[in-house]
């Protein structure tokens, strides 16, 4: 029975493409592109792992993915990088140059569905893409090097005796001229997963820049956590090119929510001002902890309970200072019933939520906001008006409204807001447990030693 590997090729497709040496050590996102390639092969369940071209990593590179638990092996002949692979393998090949997370991979192998001595090329169909040197028809790669209708991804999943076919081609792109020549090379897509080719070092930027979008969420995000993700998203492409780990973004937030909560409790126009500026700097860096983490491969179940621990604390921090200045300045009974009704309220939301992520998500916790929206996206009515209300309580809101009561100098209202989004949210919560439980499950994720953080603000 054929295994399967991945095959990281560190000098690129070759030919068109050219051959780069050295391309795998360029850094993106706070690793090696041939890092980034291997660990993305691994977490889409790939754990053999062959590593070819005339520049591979040294060996504390190699130490770093060994210490991840891949199983790593460096191709000798360089100028043959498909020679080393095992006759009965079925082989992923992943050039460097293409930035691809796991679920592209996933799905490239789930949609190729090939027979005997049969591959498939993952293709960009897209007008706007370039080099689309690729001739498509009746859903194969028909002619290469050709003014044709789509652009080569470089990702390609090859049968044992497609890899034999090429067992002595010198590059990726030789390959796939002898494939489509000699069997079946099938063209497939990945969208809506991210796959894209690195063409030069003008594209670095962008593409760092998309991939962490991307792996946020995208469009399915709330117009509040969009906004965030404005300063999030260039704060995290500083962060990854230093020593940094999610949890220390984490603690960071963690720190500056509690500032929000101690100068809100002080009173006051300007204090309330800069209450709310530690508050929305401490919602980004919720932000960035979750982006660093999925950029750098360095997810994991504890580094997401610290991410929602601190996420949880922040709330309270930031109830406790505005409810002392509330009561300070006017000590009515109405805000002293709003107050502990939005504490009661949200310590027993606090509650369910993390419970259903332990009984929804245990094995991969990170995953829990994610999978809940799909699935409240497609039940009944209640269900997505639930999935459309969570936006609303979400820390991403928050901040923005408690900006936005500061300026006015009404920050004490909030408490009435709060006391009611947080009981709508915990009677909601009870609503749709039932089908969260029963329903939803998330796979378990290939977690490694070094410890991270998902976020969901």
């Amino acid at each position: 029975m054929a295994t399967t590997a991945a095959l990281v090729l560190t000098d690129g497709l070759g030919e068109y493409g050219g051959l780069t040496p050295g391309i795998g050590n360029t850094v993106l996102g706070g690793l090696t592109l041939t890092e980034r390639a291997a660990l993305a092969a691994h977490r889409a369940g790939i754990d053999r792992i062959h590593i070819a071209g005339e520049c591979l990593p040294e060996e504390p590179g190699l130490a770093r993915l060994r210490a991840r638990g891949l199983s790593v092996t460096c191709a000798p002949e360089p100028h043959r990088p498909f020679a080393a692979v095992p006759s009965d393998t079925t082989l992923v090949v992943i050039p460097v140059v293409t930035l691809v997370e796991p679920s592209a991979i996933s799905a490239a192998i789930e949609r190729a569905r090939l027979g005997a001595g049969e591959a498939a090329l993952v293709v960009d169909p897209r007008p706007e893409a370039r080099h689309r040197f690729l001739q498509i028809r009746e859903g194969q790669v028909r002619y290469l090097m050709t003014d044709g209708n789509a652009a080569a991804t470089g990702l390609a999943i090859l049968t044992p005796d497609a890899v034999a076919i090429v067992a002595d081609a010198r590059s990726a792109w030789v390959a796939f001229r002898r494939l489509a020549r000699a069997t079946a090379l099938w063209a497939v897509t990945v969208d809506p997963h991210f796959g894209e080719r690195l063409h030069d070092e003008r594209d670095r930027a962008r593409l760092e820049r998309d991939y962490i979008r991307h792996s946020n969420g995208g469009d399915r995000e709330s117009f509040f956590t969009k906004q965030i993700r404005r300063v999030s998203v260039p704060l995290t492409r500083q962060l990854v090119r230093f020593p940094v780990t999610a949890n220390h973004v984490t603690l960071a937030g963690l720190a500056l929510s509690i500032g929000a909560g101690a100068a809100f409790g002080v009173g006051g126009y300007w204090a309330a001002l800069l209450g709310a500026g530690l508050y929305y700097a401490s919602t980004v860096l919720d932000c960035s902890d979750g982006e660093v983490a999925r950029a750098k491969y360095c997810e994991s179940p504890f580094g997401c309970w610290l991410e929602t621990a601190a996420d949880y604390a922040s709330y309270v921090f930031a109830w406790a200072g505005i409810s002392i200045a509330a009561l300070r300045a006017n000590p009515s009974s109405a805000y002293s019933r709003a107050a502990i009704v939005a504490l009661v309220s949200s310590l027993l939301t606090f509650a369910l939520v993390a419970y259903q992520r332990h009984r929804v998500a245990r094995a991969n916790p990170g995953q829990f906001d994610d999978a809940v929206a799909a699935t409240l996206a497609v039940d009944s009515p209640v269900h997505r008006f639930s999935g459309w209300a969570r936006q609303w309580i979400k820390r991403s809101t928050l901040a923005h409204l408690l900006l936005f009561l500061a300026v006015i100098g009404r920050l004490e209202v909030v408490l009435f807001l709060w006391a009611f989004g947080a009981s709508a949210a915990w009677v909601l919560g009870l609503v749709v447990h039932r089908v969260l439980v029963s329903r939803v499950t998330v796979p378990h994720l290939r977690s490694t030693p070094t410890p991270g953080v998902t976020s969901h603000a």
